[in-house]
C-alpha cells in the first residue's frame, strides 16, 4: 500500500499543487505524482466535493468536519452516512487538520502525525479508507451505515473481514464486506443521534489488533455474501487504491492538455475528470444528468454532454453503446404520438419517459460526431434505420407545410411546467434552437444516406434542408432590426424574447450553415450585449418583463419561475464560447473561461460546476449557485470548448480528413495536447509561441497516410496560412508575420485572407442593471398569476 504522505511530513500535502507546474515542455509527459500534485486543490477551510463509482452511486463529502462528512448514495439509498478514525482511542477531529486535498482519486485530511485519506473506487460499489500514524498506535476506523444490520460469517477464518447483511436496503447494495490490511475486531452500536453523521444509524467500529503505523480498509457493496467478500478480498490483495489511481492518471494522460495558463489547464483537467462521474451502467451505458438529484438517464443531457465526456476523451466504444443503448428504447409504435422519439428520461428499466422534442436531434447529431472522430463508418447501416424512424415520426406527427417542425409548448430544453402541466417558459410551437436541430438531423440523415448509398434518401433529404433553411430565415429573421425571433407560436407570430437559444442556432448545425454569416454575427451581438454577465449567460434578458433576477430561495416566486427566465446555466457557457470563437472574438470567449476555471477550481463543490447560477450576483468571488451541485452538461461543454473550439480540432473521417484551426489566447506561449483520433490513435499536437514566431508540430502515436489535416493559422496580420499534410508523418510549421516554412509530406501550403467581422467589434459583457424593478421581486407570484390566466 502506498504512503498518503509524501516526503516523510505528513502535513506537506498544505502546498501541493500551488507552485507552478513545469512539466509540460515540449514532448514530456509528467508522471503520476506530477500531474496529481498540479491537479491538487487544497484548502485549510471546509470544501465540497463529490466522487462516482459509475455504477449506480456517488459519494457527496464536506473537507474539515467529522459530523455529516459525507454520504455514500448506492442506487437512491444512503449505505454509507459517516466516517471518521481513531489513534490511540483519540478522535481524529478534521475541523483540526492542518489541511485538506482534494485530489483526483480521492480525498486527504493532514494532521500534525497522522494523514487520512478516502477514495470510492470507480468501476465497482468499493470504498478504500486509510489512516497513517507517524508512531505505531492502536488505530480505529467508525463508520456509520443507514440500515439495519445483521452480521454474517465471511465463509473462512480471516481475521480482517467481515460480511453484514443490510436488511433495509435495496437488492444491489444488499450486502456489505469489509476488509483491512491488519486483522480487527469489531463491535456494532446503535447510539440515538451520534455525533458522527447526527441520525440514527448503526455505528460499525473496527480496532486493529495491535500498534501499526497504518490501517487501510475496504468497504464493499453487492447483491450477494460471495460477490461482496470477492470485492474487498480481491481489492486487499490487488492493492486497488494504488490499481484506482493509475486508472484515473491513464483517463487524464488519454487526452491530455497543459498550456502555459496554469489555472486554464488544472480547471480543464477537472472537468475532463468530472465529467466522468456522470458515465454509469445503471440502466444500460447512459450518462446521468446531475449530482444530486438528477442521478437518472437524461436524453437531451447525455447527447449534450456525451462529445465533451466521451468523443474528446477518446471513450468510443462508451459512446457507441450510449447511442445503441438509447436506439433500443426508441419508441417504435407507429399510432404514438412519440414514434421514432429516444427517451427524454430514464428511471428504471420499466420507466421510460418520452415528452421531449430535442433529445433524439441531439442523439442524431452525437451519431454523426461518434463516427467522425471513431472512423467507425460501418455503424452508419447500423443506426441509419433508427435515424429514418425518426423522421418518420416528425413527418407523421409534428412537420408544419413549411418544413419546419412543431412541438409542444414544453418540450424544449426549457422544460420547467406548473404542476406538470403549463409551461413556465412557453416556447412552441417553433423555437429556433429546435429548428436547428431539426435541420442538422437532416443534414445527417443526408450525409449516412450518401454513405451508404441510399440515393432516394439523400435526394429527399436535401430537398428537406433546403426548404428548413428558406423557412427559417423567412419567419424567424427581422431583416430591418437584424434581430432572430425565439420561438413562433401556432398562429405564425414571432416572439422577439432575447434568450440565449439563439446561439445554438449558429452552433448546432456541423453539415451546413442555417443562418448567413452576416445575420449571425447580429445574433452574437444580440445575445452578448444583452445576456452575457461575466459569469455566465443568462436565459432571459434583464429587461424582459419575465425576468427573474434570483433562482432558489426566495419568498415572492418559486424557483421554477426563475428556472429559464434569467437564471444562468453552466452548460450555455458552452454554446457561447464556441459561437464566439467562430467570430474569432477570442478575447471575449477567453474572459468567459477563465471566470468558469474559477468556478471549477475556488467555488461551490471544487473540481466541478454546478447547474445554476442566480443571473445577478452581489459578489462574484462567492456567487450563488442552484440547482444541481455538478451537472453534466456543464463540465462537459467547458471540455468541449478546449478540444472543438480554443484547439478547433474537428475529426471528419467520413471524409478521410481532419482540421486544426488553433483559436489561442494570448496567455498560452506553450501548449501540448493529445488529440484521440479513431481506435485507439492520438495526435500529439505542440505549439510554442516565440517573439517573432510560432512553431506547431504534429504527430500521431501510430501512422495514418490515408488521412489528411487541414491546419488553418490566424495571424495578427489577418490573414490565415492553411497547410495541407498527411498524417503520415511529423509535420512541423514555423510561421511568422510573413512567412510559413511547413517540413513532413505537405500536399499544400497557401496563405489566405482571415475574414473579419466588424458588426462584432463593440461587443462586451453585461453587467446587472440594479435600477429596474423587476416585477418578479415587486409582486408576489405573478408569473403564476400570468400563466394560469393564459
Amino acid at each position: 500500500m502506498e504512503k498518503i504522505s509524501q516526503g516523510g511530513d505528513f502535513h506537506d500535502g498544505e502546498m501541493k499543487g500551488e507552485c507552478e507546474y513545469t512539466a509540460r515542455e515540449q514532448n514530456k509527459h509528467p508522471s503520476m505524482n506530477e500531474l496529481f500534485d498540479a491537479l491538487a486543490i487544497n484548502s485549510r477551510e471546509s470544501i465540497d466535493y463529490v466522487f462516482s463509482d459509475n455504477v449506480d452511486g456517488f459519494y457527496s463529502g464536506c473537507t474539515h468536519i467529522s459530523e455529516r462528512c459525507g454520504k455514500y448514495i448506492s442506487g437512491s439509498h444512503p449505505v454509507l452516512t459517516g466516517y471518521r478514525f481513531h489513534i490511540n482511542y483519540g478522535v481524529c477531529d478534521r475541523a483540526t487538520a492542518l489541511n485538506a486535498t482534494l485530489l483526483p482519486y480521492g480525498v486527504s485530511h493532514y494532521y500534525d502525525n497522522a494523514c487520512e485519506h478516502m477514495s470510492l473506487i470507480s468501476g465497482q460499489r468499493l470504498l478504500s479508507f486509510t489512516i497513517e500514524s507517524e508512531l505505531n498506535s492502536l488505530l480505529a476506523a467508525e463508520f456509520s451505515i443507514g440500515s439495519q444490520l445483521l452480521l454474517h460469517k465471511a465463509g473462512h477464518n480471516n481475521p480482517a473481514l467481515i460480511v453484514y447483511e443490510l436488511l433495509d436496503c435495496p437488492a444491489s447494495c444488499r450486502f456489505m464486506a469489509l476488509s483491512s490490511n491488519h486483522p480487527f475486531t469489531v463491535a456494532v452500536s446503535d447510539t440515538v443521534s451520534d455525533p458522527l453523521d447526527g441520525a440514527d444509524n448503526k455505528k460499525i467500529h473496527l480496532s486493529s489488533l495491535a500498534e501499526i503505523s497504518e490501517l487501510a480498509i475496504y468497504i464493499g457493496f453487492s447483491d450477494s455474501k460471495e460477490a461482496a467478500v470477492s470485492i474487498v478480498s480481491e481489492a486487499i490483495t490487488g492493492d486497488e487504491i494504488n490499481q484506482h489511481k493509475k486508472r484515473v492518471y491513464d483517463f487524464l494522460m488519454g487526452s491530455y492538455f497543459w498550456c502555459s495558463d496554469t489555472e486554464y489547464s488544472k480547471a480543464v483537467m477537472w472537468a475532463r475528470l468530472a465529467s466522468q462521474s456522470f458515465v454509469n451502467t445503471e440502466f444500460g451505458y447512459g450518462i446521468w444528468a446531475g449530482f444530486p438529484w438528477f442521478k437518472d438517464i437524461w436524453g437531451r443531457d447525455s447527447f449534450i454532454s456525451l462529445p465533451g465526456i466521451c468523443l474528446v476523451n477518446g471513450q468510443f466504444d462508451i459512446a457507441r453503446k450510449i447511442i445503441e443503448n438509447f436506439a433500443t428504447m426508441q419508441n417504435c409504435n407507429v399510432q404514438s404520438v412519440d414514434y421514432g422519439r429516444i427517451p427524454n428520461r430514464v428511471t428504471s428499466k420499466d420507466n421510460i419517459i418520452y415528452n421531449t422534442t430535442d433529445g433524439t436531434p441531439w442523439m442524431i447529431r452525437g451519431v454523426l460526431e461518434y463516427i467522425n472522430h471513431s472512423g467507425d463508418l460501418a455503424f452508419a447501416k447500423v443506426i441509419y434505420p433508427v435515424i429514418k424512424r425518426f423522421i418518420e415520426g416528425v413527418e407523421k406527427n409534428y412537420l408544419d407545410h413549411d418544413g419546419l417542425m412543431k412541438h409542444k409548448d414544453p418540450d424544449t430544453w426549457m422544460d420547467a411546467k406548473i404542476e406538470g402541466v403549463i409551461p413556465w417558459s412557453p416556447r412552441g410551437c417553433k423555437a429556433n434552437d429546435i429548428q436547428a436541430l431539426w435541420f442538422e438531423s437532416i443534414g445527417v440523415a443526408k450525409e449516412l444516406a450518401h454513405l451508404i448509398s441510399d440515393q432516394v434518401g439523400e435526394k429527399k433529404y436535401l430537398a428537406m434542408s433546403e426548404k428548413i433553411k428558406e423557412s427559417f430565415v423567412k419567419k424567424f429573421w427581422d431583416a430591418e432590426r437584424e434581430i432572430l425571433a425565439d420561438r413562433i407560436n401556432d398562429i405564425d407570430e414571432q416572439d422577439w424574447s432575447i434568450r440565449p437559444n439563439q446561439l445554438m442556432v449558429i452552433t448546432i448545425p456541423h453539415c451546413d450553415m442555417l443562418l448567413p454569416i452576416d445575420n449571425a454575427q447580429h445574433v452574437i451581438k444580440n445575445s452578448i450585449n444583452n445576456l452575457l454577465f461575466p459569469w455566465g449567460i443568462c436565459s432571459l434578458s434583464q429587461d424582459h418583463s419575465e425576468f427573474h433576477p434570483y433562482h432558489d430561495n426566495q419568498v415572492m416566486y418559486h424557483k421554477d419561475a426563475a428556472y429559464h427566465n434569467g437564471t444562468i446555466w453552466g452548460w450555455n457557457a458552452g454554446f457561447t464560447i464556441s459561437a464566439l470563437l467562430k467570430f474569432n472574438k477570442i478575447h471575449v470567449a477567453y474572459a468567459l473561461s477563465k471566470n468558469l476555471a474559477d468556478q471549477i477550481l475556488h467555488q461551490g463543490y471544487r473540481g466541478t460546476m454546478s447547474e445554476n447560477l442566480d443571473a445577478y450576483q452581489h459578489d462574484p468571488a462567492k456567487l450563488v449557485e442552484s440547482g444541481t451541485y455538478s451537472q453534466a452538461w456543464s463540465v462537459a461543454e467547458y471540455t468541449r470548448n478546449l478540444y472543438q473550439d480554443y484547439i478547433g480540432y474537428k475529426p471528419e473521417l467520413l471524409h478521410k480528413r481532419v482540421t486544426i484551426s488553433p483559436k489561442l489566447p494570448c496567455e498560452w506561449r506553450n501548449v501540448v495536447a493529445r488529440l484521440p483520433l479513431g481506435g485507439d490513435n492520438k495526435i500529439i499536437l505542440n505549439i510554442n509561441v516565440e517573439d517573432e514566431r510560432t512553431i506547431y508540430c504534429l504527430s500521431t502515436e501510430k501512422p495514418l497516410d490515408n488521412i489528411c489535416v487541414i491546419i488553418n493559422l490566424p495571424l495578427q496580420s489577418g490573414d490565415t496560412w492553411t497547410v495541407k499534410a498527411t498524417l503520415g508523418q511529423a509535420v512541423k510549421i514555423m510561421v511568422n508575420i510573413k512567412d510559413c516554412v511547413a517540413e513532413g509530406v505537405i500536399i499544400e501550403c497557401v496563405k489566405n485572407l482571415t475574414e473579419t467581422y466588424p458588426v462584432l467589434d463593440d461587443i462586451s459583457f453585461s453587467i446587472p442593471n440594479w435600477n429596474i424593478k423587476h416585477q418578479a421581486l415587486q409582486e408576489n407570484n405573478f408569473l403564476l398569476r400570468k400563466r394560469y390566466s393564459l
